[in-house]
């Protein structure tokens, strides 16, 4: 019994440690991709609910890779989002109020520096919100996010060389429309 006890104060002490290393790059993610900043607040806290009720059940999830499964969930939150509405949304990006939040935001990676294209961020912000949806999304996550081709793959359930053409292409889509 004591080592249950053990066990359980184990999975909650690595939870709480992966909210408090992951939850500024969750929900800075899901905000560059929604409308509003309530939603964005609303789906991280979904996310950290869902990834705890897994962990809880099984707390192996978190073993291979926790960052991946992370996004993987908030992904997957934001996608229920999505499909649920009634009505078509686009890509979020760009609204002040959005913009304003990310602004507010830590972050670790600057998105002039990441990408490196001598833009300034309201071009590169305009140029992202007129490519298509993939596009964008695999810029978003490669570098604004800073998440490798096998996070990516993961997180799309993808293969790592479809990710790696996809940004390849997404990178040549984007300096086009610059």
């Amino acid at each position: 019994m004591f080592s249950t006890n053990s066990n359980n104060l184990n999975i909650k002490a690595k939870f709480i440690r992966l909210y408090d290393d992951y939850y500024k790059d969750i929900y800075r993610f899901l905000l560059f991709k929604l409308p509003t900043v309530e939603i964005a607040q609303d789906l991280t806290s979904d996310t950290f609910t869902k990834v705890w009720s897994a962990v809880s059940d099984n707390a192996d999830i978190l073993k291979d890779n926790p960052r991946a499964y992370l996004y993987k969930t908030a992904y997957n939150c934001m996608a229920d989002y999505y499909r649920s509405a009634k009505s078509q949304r686009e890509f979020a990006v760009g609204e002040s109020e959005t913009l304003a939040a990310l602004a507010s935001v830590e972050t670790n990676v600057q998105m002039g520096d990441a990408i490196d294209l001598g833009i300034e961020k309201e071009r590169l912000i305009g140029a992202l919100k007129e490519m298509s949806g993939q596009s964008a999304e695999l810029l978003t996550l490669r570098y604004i996010e800073d998440l490798t081709n096998v996070e990516i793959a993961e997180i799309l359930g993808k293969p790592e060389g479809t990710v790696r053409v996809g940004i390849h292409r997404a990178i040549q889509e984007l300096k086009g429309k610059l």
